[in-house]
């Protein structure tokens, strides 16, 4: 279970925000838009380990303003794969994926060493891409208890579902300490802690939540 905790929240860094301006220069025009969403204001935090099979992924916690400018449900959840970028430390080129849900550049996964890697960010393969179709089931299964106004709080890429006592919770975003905040289906907000391992009722709505995060 403490394995939920290793997350950490951090600022998006320089070479982050280089890599996927210089990926989607290189992808097909219909992607180019996304290059408006690239900035450190807009893609706001980033944290390390969204999916837990996966813990070289890194997401985004985007900025309110990204959201209502991006957002599109109808788009769904994909991810663009395919990629390369090349590492100096292992001299060698390792799979890069991007992920998007609803218009929103999610996060992105880079394969291999542990994000050990230096990358250069100019030396990136696009020969390969492609567009791979993928869903949320544990963010589509909770939204079927909130309103539509709640759901536009929620990142997708951030919800993700978690056993504990006996009873789901749905992550929704993290804490210093890798603590974090969750939601069950009864739209209860808790602080989840770990040291010592709590499960606090806060009390508030999603919509007080969010604004105060």
């Amino acid at each position: 279970m403490f394995g939920l905790f290793k997350k950490k929240r951090r600022e998006v860094e320089d070479w982050e925000i280089a890599l996927l301006k210089n990926t989607f220069h290189l992808l097909p025009k219909e992607y180019r838009d996304f290059d408006l969403q690239i900035n450190k204001e807009l893609l706001g935090a980033s944290y390390a380990g969204y999916d837990r099979s996966k813990p070289e992924f890194v997401s985004f916690f985007p900025n309110p303003e990204m959201i209502s400018r991006f957002e599109n449900k109808k788009a769904g959840g994909y991810k663009m794969a395919g990629l390369k970028v090349y590492d100096t430390v292992g001299e060698k080129l390792l799979n890069y994926s991007i992920y998007v849900f609803d218009g929103l550049i999610s996060g992105y996964l880079i394969e291999g060493n542990n994000r050990k890697y230096i990358i250069d960010v100019n030396q990136i393969d696009v020969t390969a891409f492609r567009k791979v179709r993928i869903d949320n089931k544990d963010f589509d299964e909770l939204t079927k208890s909130l309103d539509e106004k709640e759901v536009k709080f929620l990142n997708p890429g951030d919800v993700y579902k978690i056993p504990l006592k006996g009873k789901s919770y749905y992550h929704i975003f993290d804490l210093e300490d890798g603590d974090f905040v969750a939601i069950d289906t009864e739209k209860v907000i808790y602080r989840i802690t770990h040291d010592p391992f709590q499960i606090v009722p806060l009390n508030k709505s999603l919509e007080q939540v969010m604004n105060d995060h």
